[in-house]
């Protein structure tokens, strides 16, 4: 069965489309208008699969202009040939930026804190001072603007994750751009919610690199920190609950403990996420630009 000869047909909610041709689905795929878990069906195939399942299960190739290779090697990505199927919605973004608004929501929060507890008089014997009016309306203004700094933050990380996972969305990956961010923020599911969107983001990564030789020196994902900030997530929730417990205090020494690590392996991940990004962004400019 030969893709490029063959029609195929795809579910696009409750309506079936098609027949088109597989390059189609994979061009849509890959710039997010359908998810990778689309199902697709074509004559010979006993029943409906996935594109994700379809792409990795290394079928012909579905493009028919170069003789002699009607199929990929195994672990292949599905792409046309001298042709990148990255997405051209793709923008390369910046850890910096994140950093820099990162620390600017911290600052503004302890600054808030400095001055409830120095301008209340919390440290002094005599207590307030007559002058201490202008105390709590400045803290409520640094805590208000810190909050939305930090709201600030939050949204540049998601903006990288929804980047991270639209980049390889043509070569069959688990999940889709906006499940991966979206069911981030449903309360404690997004704690096992993070092990997908995070660590099986860096093995579907890593996956991909390995399968096209045009991303050889694409910057590799270090899977242990993927998963150990993830588990570290969990590890915190749990000690911080267990420390409230009589004679189990000790364990809220080892949630601090437990945060800075995870502290430390974000800013590697997001760092690596960043620099996937850039480097797949760049790979599109200047293969659009070898192929112009």
């Amino acid at each position: 069965m030969n893709p490029s000869e063959t029609s195929w047909h795809y579910a696009d909610g409750d309506e079936q489309k098609g027949p088109v041709p597989f390059e189609q689905i994979q061009r849509e795929v890959g710039t997010g208008q359908l998810p990778s878990h689309t199902l697709v069906w074509s004559e010979g195939m006993p029943n409906w699969l996935p594109y994700r399942d379809v792409a990795a299960a290394n079928l012909p190739s579905p493009i028919a202009d170069t003789p002699g290779s009607s199929t990929l090697p195994q672990g292949h990505a599905p792409h046309t040939q001298d042709r990148l199927l990255i997405p051209a919605t793709l923008k390369r973004v910046s850890f910096l930026k994140l950093l820099f608004v990162s620390l600017g929501a911290i600052a503004l929060m302890c600054t808030a804190m400095g001055i409830m507890v120095l301008g209340s008089g919390i440290l002094t014997p005599t207590g307030p001072s007559s002058g201490s009016a202008w105390v709590w309306p400045t803290v409520i203004i640094f805590f208000i603007a810190g909050i939305g700094v930090l709201i600030w933050a939050v949204v540049l990380s998601m903006i990288i994750l929804y980047r991270s996972w639209l980049m390889i969305q043509a070569w069959g990956v688990s999940t889709t751009p906006g499940i991966a961010v979206g069911l981030q923020f449903i309360p404690f599911f997004n704690l096992y919610w993070a092990f997908r969107a995070y660590y099986f983001w860096a093995k579907d990564y890593n996956r991909v690199i390995q399968s096209d030789p045009r991303f050889q020196s694409a910057p590799r994902a270090n899977e242990g920190a993927f998963l150990t900030y993830c588990i570290c997530g969990i590890a915190s929730i749990s000690f911080n609950i267990m420390s409230n417990i009589d004679g189990m205090e000790l364990l809220g020494l080892l949630d601090g403990a437990i945060r800075l690590v995870s502290l430390v392996v974000a800013i590697i991940m997001f760092i690596q996420l960043c620099s996937a990004i850039n480097f797949f962004v760049d790979a599109r400019d200047r293969d659009a630009v070898g192929r112009g």
